[in-house]
């Protein structure tokens, strides 16, 4: 308690930014939770209508069902009805391919280096930073069970080399991960990446004062996917680095 756990517990969300992945990107990252500590939780949201001249609701952590009854909640209180399964789980993003390259506009800006994977040309954003996965349950909580579907075969998330693909856009969203490959992170780069990270608690419990911790600050999803017209493309696509494919998915 004190001064230094009351400035913890405010609503620091620069600290908090989330992976916003578009229809077809690929992600590959490593996990910072064995996915059975403070860096990986999940919980039942309240699905918040937008107040005023807002474009967008916002979800907040129920926290009487996150803490079993212990906690008053006070959108329970009101009659908040609307709910959504939703988990989160920090991880080191190396990188994102796309499907087209770099849509910012600014002139300064640097295209993304090509490859081919699956057979296709993707371009490759790096990204190296501590993000976090933030995802709803999905239906039968079928996104959550494939990350516990690893975490149960293998005991840890990390020491792997991972893969999250998004598909579809809107309502046909779905997310699917896989393992690209076995391979532990240094120790010296999993203690930098952790630096500083709070727990996905903390976060969940940031956005009960308002905040807006379920915008994404570091990742947006606007902005065009397709390639600028007078982008230079390779000679030929055997041109192209080919990229790792992964070698295993949950069915």
């Amino acid at each position: 308690m004190g001064l230094d756990d009351a400035e913890r517990h405010f609503g620091n969300y620069s600290a908090a930014p989330k992976l916003r992945l578009q229809a077809g990107d690929r992600a590959r990252f490593h996990f910072l939770s064995t996915g059975y500590d403070i860096h990986f939780a999940g919980g039942r949201f309240h699905d918040l209508p937008p107040i005023g001249d807002q474009t967008y609701g916002r979800s907040v952590v129920c926290i009487r069902e996150f803490t079993d009854g212990e906690e008053v909640c006070a959108f329970c209180e009101e009659g908040a009805a609307d709910f959504s399964n939703q988990f989160a789980v920090w991880a080191l993003i190396h990188c994102i391919y796309h499907n087209g390259d770099n849509p910012d506009s600014n002139p300064d800006a640097e295209p993304w280096e090509q490859f081919k994977l699956g057979g296709r040309i993707v371009f490759k954003e790096t990204i190296e930073e501590s993000l976090l996965i933030w995802l709803r349950a999905g239906r039968a909580k079928s996104r959550f069970l494939q990350f516990k579907g690893f975490a149960v075969k293998y005991g840890s998330l990390e020491d792997r080399l991972f893969e999250l693909r998004r598909a579809g856009s809107g309502i046909d969203t779905d997310y699917a991960l896989a393992v690209v490959k076995e391979e532990k992170l240094a120790k010296k780069a999993v203690e930098e990446a952790k630096e500083g990270l709070l727990s996905v608690e903390d976060i969940f419990r940031s956005a009960i004062g308002g905040g807006p911790a379920w915008i994404p600050p570091r990742i947006s999803e606007d902005g065009s996917e397709e390639p600028a017209a007078d982008e230079e493309m390779p000679v030929s696509e055997a041109d192209l680095p080919s990229v790792e494919e992964v070698a295993e998915g949950l069915v």
